[in-house]
């Protein structure tokens, strides 16, 4: 039982994890700085809205990288509850005015709210 059983489905439990972590640790590398881009220095925010920027090229224009410093400065007088990401989405989409001043941070928040949330492959394989 334990060699037939117990020990292979360890093993796809194990490798479904590791392929979980992978995937959310790329999605953290791609959207991370949104949650905490009031701590993040400016160099190192242009260097992750870069490489978001480089990854969704057909989405996100070059000038992502100037608005998102900006939008950090604006970041400090929103309310708390909407530090979060669909948060910050909505309070975008509720001020127009702000929504025409940074057309590109709305694009990479609309990107990540819209991924799928699922991992029903890993359910799926047992």
């Amino acid at each position: 039982m334990k060699n037939e059983a117990f020990i292979p489905i360890m093993n796809a439990l194990i490798l479904q994890l590791n392929k979980r972590k992978e995937a959310y640790t790329k999605l953290c590398d791609k959207f991370g700085f949104f949650s905490d881009m009031e701590n993040i220095e400016a160099s190192e925010l242009r260097k992750k809205a870069l490489k978001l920027v480089e990854y969704y090229i057909n989405d996100l224009e070059v000038e992502f990288v100037e608005e998102i410093i900006q939008f950090k400065k604006y970041i400090i007088n929103f309310p708390n509850e909407t530090k979060n990401m669909q948060g910050m989405l909505k309070y975008l989409n509720n001020n127009p005015s702000l929504n025409t001043t940074f057309p590109n941070v709305e694009i990479a928040l609309k990107l990540f709210i819209c991924m799928p949330c699922s991992n029903a492959s890993g359910e799926r394989s047992f």
